[in-house]
C-alpha cells in the first residue's frame, strides 16, 4: 500500500486569491510540461540555479543567500551578502515567573556582543530535492569566526521552474549552555546594487516608503506578555504592535498587524523579502 504521496503542480493566482484545485488520478494522461526549464548546475562547491526567470549561485562561503541573482539578464543582487549570528556571554537576570514572556529586559551594561559568520570551511552545499518544477538546495555548517564556533544552521533555498522568485527556509539549532551564550541577533543581508527606495508591508494594504540611506526598519513593539493567568486563547487575540524606525527620533509610521513583508529598488530591479505567519 502506498504510504505517502508527493504531488507538484504550479497554479498562479491572483494578490489576496484563493482557488480550490482537485486531484484526480488518470493514467493515460501526461503531465504537462512545465512553461521553463529548471537547471541545477553543480560549480565547484557550489551550485548555480536557473527558473528561466531568474538564475542565482549558492556556495559555502554564502552562507545559503542567493548571489549573483540575475533577472532579465541583469545582475540584482551581487555577492558579498552576510549571513551572521551575534551573542553575548553574560545576560540579563532570569525574570521572576511573573513576568515570564517578557523579551524586552535589556542585557547588562557592557556585554560585548560576539558576532560568528555562516561561511566558514565547514560549510557544505547539497541537493536535497529536484524535479522538473522544483529544486531545493541545503547550505549547512557552523557560525565561526575568531578561532570559534556556535550553534549550526541551514538554510534551504527552493526555486521554481519559470518563476521569478525563492523559498529560503531558515534553521538554527542552538549548541550552546543557555547559561552562558544568549543570542543577540541573527540576520541575512543581501547586497543589492544602487538602493534608491525602501519599502514595509504595514497594517491592512499600507505601503510604507523609507529612505534606504537613513537605514530603515521595522520594530516589534509588543505587547509585554504575562504568561502566567494567560490563556492560549487570550494570548492568540494579542496583536503585535509596529513602528517603522527612520534615521532615529519618532516613529516614521506605526500600526498594529505588519503584512510581514519588505523590499529594496535598484539600478538594475529590486528584491522583496516575505516572512510567513508573521502576522499570526
Amino acid at each position: 500500500s502506498i504510504k505517502w504521496l508527493h504531488v507538484d503542480a504550479q497554479a498562479d493566482l491572483p494578490a489576496l486569491g484563493a482557488a480550490e484545485l482537485k486531484l484526480h488520478w488518470n493514467a493515460k494522461a501526461k503531465a504537462p510540461a512545465p512553461a521553463a526549464k529548471l537547471a541545477v548546475t553543480p560549480t565547484g562547491d557550489g551550485v548555480q540555479v536557473d527558473t528561466g526567470a531568474v538564475s542565482f549561485v549558492l556556495t559555502p562561503s554564502g552562507g545559503g543567500i542567493p548571489e549573483q541573482v540575475k533577472l532579465a539578464g541583469k545582475t540584482v543582487v551581487s555577492s558579498g551578502g552576510k549571513h551572521a549570528m551575534a551573542f553575548v556571554e553574560a545576560g540579563p537576570p532570569l525574570n521572576p515567573p511573573e513576568t515570564r514572556g517578557n523579551w524586552k529586559r535589556p542585557a547588562p551594561a557592557g556585554a560585548t556582543p560576539v558576532e560568528l559568520l555562516a561561511k566558514g570551511g565547514t560549510a557544505k552545499v547539497s541537493v536535497e530535492q529536484q524535479n522538473e518544477l522544483r529544486a531545493t538546495v541545503k547550505v549547512s555548517g557552523w557560525y565561526e569566526g575568531a578561532g570559534r564556533k556556535a550553534c549550526l544552521y541551514d538554510v534551504r533555498v527552493t526555486a521554481f521552474a519559470g518563476k521569478p522568485y525563492v523559498r529560503i527556509q531558515h534553521t538554527f539549532t542552538y549548541t550552546e549552555d543557555p547559561e552562558k551564550c544568549f543570542i543577540r541577533h541573527l540576520g541575512l543581508r543581501f547586497n543589492v546594487d544602487g538602493v534608491a527606495q525602501a519599502f514595509f508591508g504595514g497594517e491592512g494594504q499600507t505601503v510604507h516608503k523609507a529612505d534606504p540611506t537613513k537605514s530603515p526598519y521595522l520594530l516589534a513593539a509588543g505587547p509585554e506578555i504575562q504568561h502566567n493567568g494567560v490563556t492560549l486563547e487570550q494570548a492568540a487575540q494579542l496583536k503585535v504592535g509596529y513602528e517603522l524606525v527612520e534615521g532615529g527620533g519618532s516613529p516614521a509610521a506605526t500600526g498594529q498587524e505588519p503584512w510581514g513583508y519588505a523590499g529594496v529598488l535598484g539600478k538594475q530591479g529590486g528584491i522583496s523579502v516575505g516572512v510567513r505567519d508573521l502576522r499570526h
